[in-house]
């Protein structure tokens, strides 16, 4: 995650959204059911030291909408 952290650092959209802007939803209780599912994932992933290498976004956090969302955002030049 070194790498995806470092590169949103030097991006043009650092200052105008946070991780949280593309990959969970806006909607209350979505987010909240998110945040549960990623919580209780996290917990069980670094407890059993079980996660893949490099670590992915599921589809469920806004894989593929983030990346649309990030085309359609001001200063993307598209």
């Amino acid at each position: 995650m070194r790498e995806h952290l470092a590169s949103w650092q030097k991006s043009s959209h650092h200052t105008r959204a946070v991780c949280n802007d593309c990959h969970m939803p806006h909607q209350v209780l979505p987010k909240l059911l998110t945040k549960a599912d990623n919580g209780w994932n996290h917990s069980v992933k670094f407890t059993l030291q079980n996660y893949g290498d490099p670590i992915r976004i599921r589809p469920a956090n806004g894989g593929k909408d983030a990346r649309k969302l990030y085309s359609l955002s001001p200063g993307s030049g598209k």
